[in-house]
C-alpha cells in the first residue's frame, strides 16, 4: 500500500500532524461508508459489493486522506478511454475547510492524467440549500473546473 505524504500550511494543521493520501483497500470500507454517510453522499450503489467489483478493474480509483492515521476524506473516480468521472468527494465535517478536499481533488486529477485521461467530468448532487450548492460550485471552480449545467468539467 503506497502512502503519499503532504505538507499542509501550519495554519491548517499543527506541525506534528501527519497527512497522507493512499488507495482504498477492502478493509477501509466502513471508514469510507461513514465519510459518505456524514457528508450526505451515501447512495445504495455504494455498498461494498459494488466497490468489490469496481476495485478489480484497472479503471477505478478510490483515494483516502488520512490525518494522523484516521481516514478523514475520500474521493472516487473511474475512467473510460480519455474521459474520467469523479464522484463522492467527501471530507469529514470536523476536517472541512482545511485544504483536504482540494488536496484529494488535485491528487485524483493527477492520477487520471497519468492514465492518459484528458477530460474529467464531476457530478455533484444539487441539494435544496442554495447556499450549500453555491459553496460547492465555488469550491470546484477554485480547483479548475468549469460548470456545464449540473456537472463540472476540467481539461487535464
Amino acid at each position: 500500500m503506497k502512502l503519499i505524504l503532504f505538507f499542509i500550511e501550519k495554519s491548517i494543521m499543527t506541525e506534528k500532524t501527519s497527512v497522507g493520501i493512499r488507495q482504498y483497500t477492502p478493509l477501509d470500507y466502513a471508514k469510507v461508508r461513514e465519510i459518505w454517510k456524514v457528508t450526505g453522499l451515501l447512495r445504495s450503489g455504494d455498498e461494498s459489493r459494488i466497490l468489490q467489483i469496481l476495485e478489480k478493474t484497472r479503471h477505478f480509483l478510490l483515494l483516502l486522506v488520512e490525518v494522523d492515521g484516521s481516514v478523514v476524506g475520500v474521493v472516487g473516480a473511474f475512467y473510460i478511454g480519455r474521459v474520467g468521472y469523479v464522484y463522492h468527494l467527501g471530507v469529514h465535517p470536523n476536517f472541512q475547510r482545511r485544504g483536504i478536499g482540494s488536496l484529494l481533488l488535485s491528487e485524483v486529477c493527477r492520477k487520471l492524467r497519468e492514465r492518459n485521461v484528458h477530460l474529467t467530468i464531476l457530478f455533484i448532487p444539487f441539494i435544496s440549500n442554495l447556499e450549500k450548492d453555491s459553496e460547492r460550485s465555488r469550491f470546484y471552480r477554485r480547483n479548475g473546473f468549469t460548470t456545464i449545467r449540473k456537472m463540472f468539467v476540467k481539461k487535464l
